[in-house]
């Protein structure tokens, strides 16, 4: 028997087994530590993008609500207000909290006219680069007034988008759709695609101008969501924003002076920006970013004899019915 044995009475193996069981535990703590660290980690949505965000964990912002005295007192006021619309469906929204402030057959399909160009314009966003370079079509500059283009013309994106947005230039939506390399008839598929993407459900394109012929139909719901996609994109935001502006062709010998067909734009401090649409069948359409009591809100306008002045009546009565209360607290809802 071997002397080491003697004078240490434990086997070898013994302690061997006893080394290994230490490092294994050891192993075992130091993974649970890791796998907490993780979690702590994943829970904070440190790594995670914007998108995949849970409502939960979202900064919890003010929502409005009423500084009528009752109820009953609201429902009177708002019978009065709908008395002096001329709209066939209209909302207000608070898009910070998603909350319905007003609304009138916001579900009813009704021809959105050259609202329809947010989508347009959204989706030549994604399609294209500012920069690229749109030849203008003959079906583009002589079948669609609007932008006063010329056949044969060379235009950017950037500046088609300019003229669709702060002109509501149908011949320049037009050019947009038909640059795509599939056609027209793609571009507006994928108009319609990006539409379901939205969850806009009651939505169809037929068209990237907004005309009734084909037809186009929307719900003052679908409308206020896309208008919100739109005012989103720092750049369409400028654009729908802007009383004037002047563009050129890439040879800069043909210039177009643009001017806003939203009239509110610079007569109405709480009017940021907006876009207005026209035609027979929908009559006056206007969506309104706006500013109220330092608080962003949405209105969509639809089917409207007076469009103007049916955004300032509800602004006049959201000024005197609306209050943030600082102990009222909502969480933030994710758009989709």
């Amino acid at each position: 028997m071997p002397l080491g044995w003697i004078n240490n009475p434990k086997p070898p193996t013994i302690s061997l087994v006893k080394n290994l069981g230490a490092k294994l535990y050891l192993s075992i703590v130091l993974i649970g530590i890791v796998i907490l660290i993780w979690q702590v980690i994943d829970t904070k949505l440190i790594l995670h993008p914007a998108e995949y965000q849970t409502i939960a964990l979202l900064p919890p912002v003010t929502a409005p609500a009423w500084s009528v005295s009752s109820s009953t007192d609201l429902v009177t006021q708002k019978a009065e207000l709908n008395q002096q619309l001329t709209a066939q469906a209209y909302l207000v929204v608070d898009p910070e909290t998603q909350t319905i402030i007003l609304q009138k057959n916001m579900d009813q399909r009704l021809p959105p006219a050259s609202t329809t160009k947010l989508m347009t314009a959204l989706v030549a966003l994604n399609q294209y680069d500012l920069n690229e370079i749109v030849t203008v079509s003959s079906a583009a500059a002589n079948d669609n007034n609007g932008g006063g283009l010329f056949v044969g013309e060379q235009l950017t994106v950037r500046d088609l988008l300019i003229g669709a947005l702060v002109s509501s230039a149908n011949d320049s939506a037009l050019a947009l759709a038909e640059h795509h390399p599939a056609g027209a008839e793609q571009f507006i598929k994928l108009m319609n695609e990006q539409a379901q993407k939205w969850h806009l459900t009651d939505t169809t394109f037929a068209n990237p101008t907004g005309y009734d012929n084909p037809p186009n139909w929307m719900t003052a719901r679908d409308l206020w969501l896309l208008t919100w996609q739109a005012v989103q994109k720092p750049q369409l935001l400028e654009w729908l924003g802007e009383e004037t502006r002047v563009v050129y062709n890439t040879t800069g010998n043909i210039r177009h002076v643009l001017f806003t067909t939203n009239q509110l734009l610079g007569q109405d401090q709480r009017i940021l920006a907006g876009k207005t649409g026209t035609t027979e069948l929908a009559r006056e359409v206007l969506v309104s970013l706006v500013e109220l009591k330092g608080h962003l809100l949405v209105i969509v306008v639809m089917g409207s004899s007076d469009r103007y002045t049916d955004v300032q009546t509800i602004l006049d009565w959201l000024d005197q019915n609306l209050h943030y209360p600082d102990t009222a607290q909502v969480l933030r809802k994710p758009l989709e």
